[in-house]
């Protein structure tokens, strides 16, 4: 049987393009979750979302570095993140390096939304690379073997999809504070990257702090 995809003419798109989609998903999906009545619904559209909104933001890292290392003064850089990506190196490894490496600056991950983030990663990484348990469960008819631990899976609510695509929005605009732009700039490059739209206490406040800063 041929693969259609393989003699399809190839699509381009703006860099931004694919995470707005996978955004857009997401959210589809946490509105799903909220509107729901359906358990099993719920923790299957949850668990999506969560698996896409961690996508979206390695997407991110993944495309913008690509993007920047093809300028003359971050070029230096372009085989080790090109190696990186070859090697599929891990979300956790390309967070904690990449600013560093390039940027010479690091995105905190010790408190605020980095610690949010690792917890999320983690929740992610559980959900995605599931291994089971081989639990033993004693019930009065006898006792019951090789059961897996659903634990994380079966505690998922509706709350958790927006949560998780909270934290990444929040995520990507703290990034850019680490590239160096202004808290003005950090609301618009989150908006150009994931179409997330600043509200307006979030303008007020980014203006506030950069009065301030000044």
């Amino acid at each position: 049987m041929s693969n259609t995809n393989m003699t399809a003419p190839r699509q381009f798109g703006s860099p931004n393009a694919i995470l707005w989609r996978y955004r857009e998903t997401a959210i589809r999906l946490a509105q799903s979750s909220a509107s729901s009545t359906d358990d099993r619904e719920i923790r299957g559209n949850v668990m999506s979302a969560i698996l896409l909104t961690v996508a979206t933001f390695e997407a991110f890292l993944n495309i913008w570095f690509r993007v920047i290392t093809e300028r003359p003064d971050f070029s230096l850089h372009r085989a080790s993140i090109l190696a990186d990506l070859d090697r599929r190196s891990s979300l956790r490894y390309k967070t904690r390096e990449w600013p560093k490496r390039v940027l010479g600056r690091q995105l905190d991950l010790g408190q605020g939304v980095g610690q949010q983030f690792l917890a999320l990663l983690d929740r992610r990484n559980q959900l995605m690379h599931f291994t089971s348990s081989y639990s033993t469960v004693d019930i009065p008819e006898g006792t019951v073997e090789g059961l897996a631990d659903m634990t994380v899976y079966e505690s998922l609510t509706a709350d958790d999809a927006n949560d998780a695509i909270a934290t990444i929005d929040d995520l990507v605009a703290e990034f850019f504070a680490v590239v160096g732009k202004s808290p003005e700039n950090c609301l618009r490059e989150r908006h150009y990257w994931l179409g997330r739209v600043a509200f307006p206490h979030e303008i007020a406040a980014a203006k506030a702090y950069g009065a301030r800063k000044e």
